[in-house]
């Protein structure tokens, strides 16, 4: 079963993907569990001193797109470096922002 959250980083002007990616597991000896997929993306964006847009997702059990909203460490960090309005996930065929008021906390911390 796979349950890395993918991602994606998108130039809206040129339209297209400059970078694509999953979510990764971490070794021992690391304080997190996992890099999450927005963390991974917002550093690629980060690097190249430009707002992309990120989209985010999973993929179900039968390879339907999932939506996956951003935890709350995600969202602080997104919020750190002004970027809420530009992580979006897909929501039933629509394109929805990824930051909710009241996310949950990642569960590798619960």
């Amino acid at each position: 079963c796979n349950v890395s959250v993918l991602w994606i980083v998108y130039d809206p002007k040129k339209k297209i993907v400059l970078k694509y990616g999953e979510s990764r597991p971490c070794g021992m000896n690391y304080n997190k569990s996992s890099i999450h997929a927005e963390h991974l993306a917002l550093n690629y964006c980060r690097k190249l001193k430009k707002c992309y847009h990120i989209y985010i997702w999973r993929y179900s059990k039968k390879g339907d797109i999932k939506y996956k909203w951003c935890c709350s460490s995600c969202t602080k960090l997104l919020q750190k470096y002004n970027y809420t309005n530009y992580v979006f996930i897909f929501k039933e065929n629509n394109i929805c922002p990824a930051i909710i008021k009241d996310p949950q906390i990642s569960l590798c911390y619960l």
